[in-house]
C-alpha cells in the first residue's frame, strides 16, 4: 500500500465518520424520500392499454389452469443472450476472476486490451484456470504446469515438450475454449455460450446488444446525469427470486420500512398498467426489438397507487427487460428530471445469482437541479462506503428470500430450469399455485413474470453440466447467509483496499492511543486524546466488520 494511498483513506476516513456517518446516514434512516414506486397518472396516454377496476374481482394469473405444457413457438433462449458479470471499475486487471454463468465454471481476465472469458479449465488435465496466474506479457498461465494462453484462448508455451518441432504441432490441439465478452456501460458483459473468435456463434452473438440504460446514451440528457456507482453483489437466492421481488412493488416500504417508507403509514392499494416495454418495440419505433429475435420481448406496467392516480407530477414504472434488466423509472413532469433504478441480475448456479445495480439521478432540462428530495442521494460518498452500507437495504430482503426460495424447492415440484434431470420438476406455476395467494393487483407483475418463465422461457435456464448433478443447496445458518466479504468484498479491488487501510487506521489509533495515555501527565490531556482515539478505533473498527458480515432481523428495525 503506497503513502499515498495510506493518507487518502486516513483522510476519507476521518471527513467519513465525523461528518458523513454521524449526519448522512442518520439522515437517510429518518428520511422518506418520494418514494420511486409514487404513482401518477400515465404521461403517455397511447401506451396504456389495460387498467384494473379496483371494486371487480381479480383472479391471480398463477391461479389460472395452465395448459400441460408450454406454448409452442419461438422460445427465448438462456444462453443466447448477453449476461452483465461485472464491473469493470471495480475488477482487478492483474488476476484471473472465478465465478459461473448459467450454472458453467468461467474465468474472466484482462489481456492488457480486452476483457477475456474462458472455460475455467485447462485443456491440459482440467484443472481450474481461475487459479492460475496473468503474467506481464498479458497471459494467462495454468499454475499447475506453466501452459500459457493468449487473449484469443490459444496456447501460446508447453514448457515441458522436448522439441520445437513437435511444439509447434501440439499446441493447436490445446486451445481453451472462450465466450465472447465486451465492455458497455463501465459492465463487463458475457454471452451465454462458448464461441471461438470469428465463428458462427460469435457472429450471431455480435447480432445482439446488452440491455443497456438508453439515457446514458442519449444526447438529451448529456450533463444532467450525476455521477454513477454501481454495487455488485453475489445473492444466495436466484435469478427468479430476485426479478419476482423487484417485480413487486408493495414489498418496498414494508421490508425496507426506516429506509424507503414507512411499513405502518405507507402501506396501500396498487394498481398495475399494462403498457408497451421497450423490449417490445421494434428497433425502427426507437425500441430494442430486433425482429430477428421475437423471443426477446418482455413487458412493462405503470405502477399506480390508489388515490394518487391524478397526481400529474410524477409517473413511476417497472420495466422487465429480457434477459437480466428491471428498470424502475420515476419521471418527473415537464422533463424536471429521472430517478432510474438499474437493477441487473444473472443466473449463476442453482439458489445463487449475482446482482449489478445502480441508482441513475437525472437533473432537470437545464441541467442545474435534481426532482425535489433527491439532491440527498447525490451528495459525494466514498465507493467503498457505498458498497458496505449496501447490505443494509439488501439483507432487509435476503432474509426473506433465501428461504422462501429454499421452502418453495421442498414444499412442491417447482423448479427454475432443469438441474436435477427430475421429470417431475417444472416452472408450471401449477406446480407450486397452492403455496402463493395473490389477490391483489399488484402481484400481477409477478403473474406475468412466472407465466413469462413457464410459457415463453422454456422453463428456466438450461443448466451447464457443472450444475447438473448440484441440485438446490440447502438453507444457510445465519452466518453464511449474512456474508459479505465472499459475496462482494474479495471480488471488489477497491473494498479490498480500503478494509486493509481501515482496519490499519483502527490498530493505529488503539495502540497511539494507548501509548499517549501512558506517557500524557495532564488528566484533561489523557481524556481528551483517549476519547478521540478511542471513538476513532471504535468506529474504523464498525466499519471494517461491515465488510465481512451485516447480520439483520426485521424484529429489530423499529
Amino acid at each position: 500500500m503506497t503513502s499515498r494511498s495510506y493518507k487518502t483513506e486516513i483522510s476519507s476516513v476521518l471527513s467519513v465518520l465525523t461528518l458523513v456517518l454521524s449526519q448522512y446516514c442518520d439522515a437517510l434512516s429518518t428520511l422518506t424520500p418520494p418514494r420511486s414506486y409514487s404513482i401518477s397518472k400515465p404521461i403517455i396516454q397511447k401506451y396504456q392499454r389495460s387498467v384494473i377496476d379496483y371494486d371487480s374481482p381479480f383472479v391471480p394469473e398463477l391461479e389460472l389452469k395452465t395448459n400441460a405444457s408450454p406454448v409452442k413457438e419461438k422460445q427465448f433462449q438462456w444462453e443466447k443472450q448477453w449476461w452483465p458479470v461485472a464491473v469493470e471499475e471495480f475488477t482487478d486487471l492483474e488476476k484471473p476472476h472465478k465465478m459461473m454463468l448459467l450454472g458453467n465454471d468461467i474465468v474472466i481476465w484482462f489481456d492488457g486490451e480486452n476483457w477475456r472469458t474462458f472455460e475455467d479449465s485447462c485443456p491440459h488435465r482440467g484443472v481450474p484456470l481461475s487459479e492460475g496466474r496473468v503474467e506481464k506479457n498479458r497471459e494467462l498461465m495454468c499454475a499447475y504446469h506453466a501452459w500459457t494462453f493468449n487473449g484469443e484462448g490459444e496456447c501460446t508455451s508447453i514448457p515441458q515438450t522436448p522439441t520445437d518441432e513437435k511444439h509447434e504441432r501440439i499446441r493447436p490441439k490445446a486451445c481453451v475454449k472462450s465466450y465472447p465478452t465486451q465492455v458497455k456501460q463501465g459492465l463487463i458483459w458475457v454471452w451465454g455460450e462458448k464461441a471461438a473468435p470469428g465463428s458462427d456463434l460469435a457472429i450471431q452473438a455480435a447480432m445482439k446488444q446488452p440491455r443497456l440504460i438508453e439515457e446514458l446514451t442519449d444526447p438529451h440528457f448529456d450533463g444532467r446525469i450525476g455521477e454513477i456507482t454501481y454495487n455488485f453483489r453475489d445473492l444466495p437466492y436466484g435469478y427468479d427470486m430476485f426479478m419476482e421481488n423487484v417485480l413487486d412493488p408493495a414489498h418496498v416500504v414494508v421490508s425496507h420500512h426506516g429506509i424507503v417508507g414507512n411499513r405502518y403509514n405507507d402501506t396501500k392499494p396498487i394498481n398495475m398498467v399494462r403498457t408497451p416495454s421497450r423490449s417490445e418495440t421494434p428497433v425502427d419505433e426507437g425500441g430494442e426489438l430486433q425482429s430477428e429475435f421475437p423471443e426477446d420481448q418482455g413487458f412493462k406496467y405503470f405502477v399506480k397507487a390508489k388515490g394518487e392516480e391524478e397526481n400529474s407530477n410524477t409517473e413511476s414504472s417497472n420495466d422487465f427487460r429480457p434477459p437480466c434488466l428491471n428498470k424502475i423509472t420515476t419521471e418527473y413532469a415537464n422533463d424536471a428530471g429521472k430517478l432510474i433504478l438499474a437493477l441487473y441480475c444473472t443466473p449463476t448456479k442453482p439458489g445463487y445469482s449475482r446482482h449489478i445495480g445502480a441508482q441513475i439521478l437525472i437533473k432537470d432540462k437545464e441541467g442545474k437541479k435534481y426532482p425535489p428530495g433527491l439532491g440527498l442521494f447525490a451528495l459525494p460518498m466514498p465507493k467503498w462506503l457505498l458498497h458496505i452500507t449496501a447490505s443494509f437495504f439488501l439483507h432487509q430482503d435476503q432474509v426473506f428470500l433465501h428461504h422462501q426460495e429454499r421452502m418453495l424447492y421442498s414444499s412442491s415440484d417447482y423448479a427454475f430450469g432443469n438441474f436435477e434431470n427430475n421429470a417431475a420438476l417444472s416452472s408450471d406455476p401449477s406446480k407450486y399455485s397452492s403455496l402463493y395467494f395473490m389477490p391483489n393487483t399488484h402481484d400481477r407483475q409477478i403473474s406475468h413474470f412466472r407465466q413469462w418463465i413457464y410459457k415463453k422461457a422454456g422453463g428456466g435456464v438450461k443448466w451447464g453440466k457443472s450444475a447438473l448433478n448440484m441440485g438446490m443447496p440447502p438453507r444457510l445458518r445465519s452466518k453464511e447467509l449474512f456474508d459479505v466479504y465472499h459475496a462482494h468484498t474479495e471480488n471488489c479491488k477497491v473494498c479490498k483496499e480500503a478494509s486493509s487501510n481501515i482496519k490499519l487506521i483502527r490498530n493505529f489509533a488503539l495502540g497511539f492511543g494507548i501509548v499517549l495515555m501512558s506517557v500524557l501527565k495532564s488528566l484533561k490531556m489523557k481524556v481528551l486524546s483517549g476519547t478521540v482515539l478511542g471513538a476513532m478505533s471504535f468506529v474504523s473498527h464498525q466499519l471494517y466488520k461491515l465488510f465481512f458480515k451485516y447480520e439483520y432481523t426485521h424484529q429489530n428495525n423499529n
